[in-house]
């Protein structure tokens, strides 16, 4: 049996890991404790470390029982074949989430982006440089103008269409 990652639909990792223990293989799902803050209260709340993916240790012949559970998008892989994990990974991820850790989202040059707070929230443009690990400088357009703001990668979120 080898590890694999499964990726989901949004907010269905908690109940694919429980269809996936109910079939009896092994799952991991890394979680982590954040605290998120509304205009009338905080509260913490657990939420997946890997948003969208859970670590599934199957047999190669039973993938296709685990993409018909609902829930379930299809399972990362590389030219055509779904990626095997090392079990040294799994128990790094495992080791991971014992500590306070945040994932970041991952952005590329010239991805569409909406502005999510500040001054400039609602304001939609592109991702034209990344300076560090923590700040974008994004390419707002609304008026035909380009006009090049600063901001911390948290306030940004990735435009689909």
């Amino acid at each position: 049996m080898d590890w694999h990652l499964l990726y989901t639909r949004p907010r269905f990792e908690a109940k694919l890991r429980k269809e996936i223990a109910d079939l009896q293989y092994e799952c991991y799902l890394p979680m982590r404790t954040v605290t998120r803050k509304w205009s009338d209260r905080i509260k913490k709340l657990n939420e997946p470390l890997f948003p969208g993916y859970v670590f599934v240790k199957i047999p190669r012949k039973d993938r296709y029982r685990i993409l018909l559970l609902s829930g379930s998008v299809g399972f990362v892989s590389f030219e055509g074949e779904p990626a095997i994990l090392q079990e040294k990974l799994i128990e790094d991820v495992r080791r991971l989430e014992m500590h306070d850790t945040e994932s970041i989202p991952y952005y590329s040059t010239g991805e569409k982006v909406m502005i999510t707070q500040g001054a400039f929230a609602g304001f939609e443009g592109e991702l034209i440089r990344i300076q560090s690990k923590l700040k974008v400088v994004i390419k707002i357009s609304p008026i035909k103008q380009a006009l090049a703001v600063e901001v911390d990668s948290s306030c940004i979120s990735r435009l689909v269409y």
